[in-house]
């Protein structure tokens, strides 16, 4: 991952104990890679590629000059290390950071969502200059990171059986197919009506326009909205896990 290219003595050093740091130890049975990896529904090598990414993420918060904030999937190793806390606060950090790393949760709001979304991309570029380019893979784009982060929830595996939502056009151009379809549904509903009771056709049209103007509407609301991950809302409710992660370094 490092080069060491025209890196500080201190950066080395840091780097060297940061990734020098065991977060395995199979004796101890559900150690924090394998509380990982079961918690995320992860492999064992995905939450070592995870833990992997934590470790350059707390070497940047280590030498930054200001808050950075982890992607998601760093995120929640972060928050799994930070309730172990005798291991996190007692070793990791004083010993190996030399730092005390805070988690800052948002407190919701636009004002809030720019600061995050700013932090994360110091965080993106902090990453290129020390690492190379962040595999998207754990890093994902800013718009991205920051899509929809309210809408993030936990789930019990046990009493709940989680199907993906399908993945809908982006919802403008779902009202406008939704119209052509009701438009064209109308005019043949008036046409096959027609001989049967005239003086009703002309309603058809219009009741079958409005109800699948509803549905569509409905649909494109409850389904995944636009295809770019915005939802329009004013960002007052980012106060889910997928809007935070920033870092305090005392």
């Amino acid at each position: 991952m490092a080069e060491f290219t025209d890196w500080s003595v201190q950066a080395i050093a840091l780097w060297r104990r940061v990734s020098a740091y065991s977060f395995e130890n199979p004796e101890d049975g559900l150690d924090l890679t394998r509380r990982l990896a079961r918690e995320q529904g992860w492999t064992i090598e995905r939450a070592r590629g995870a833990i992997h990414e934590y470790r350059g993420f707390c070497f940047l918060c280590g030498i930054a000059d200001g808050p950075l904030t982890p992607s998601p999937e760093v995120d929640e190793v972060w928050h799994l290390h930070l309730i172990h806390t005798r291991d996190y606060w007692q070793q990791f950090c004083p010993q190996v950071l030399g730092i005390a790393l805070h988690h800052g949760p948002t407190r919701g709001g636009q004002a809030e969502r720019r600061r995050y979304c700013e932090q994360y991309a110091r965080t993106l570029a902090s990453y290129e200059r020390w690492f190379g380019p962040p595999p998207l893979d754990f890093w994902p784009a800013n718009r991205e990171r920051f899509a929809n982060p309210a809408r993030m929830r936990r789930v019990d595996l046990r009493r709940h059986l989680i199907v993906p939502r399908p993945r809908l056009p982006n919802r403008r151009w779902l009202v406008v197919i939704g119209g052509l379809l009701a438009g064209a549904l109308a005019t043949g509903t008036a046409a096959a009506l027609s001989s049967i009771a005239p003086e009703r056709t002309w309603r058809f049209p219009f009741m079958v326009i409005a109800f699948i103007f509803v549905i569509v509407v409905w649909l494109s609301s409850s389904l995944g909205g636009d295809s770019d991950g915005s939802d329009g809302s004013d960002g007052s409710d980012d106060g889910g896990d997928g809007g935070c992660g920033g870092c305090d370094c005392g």
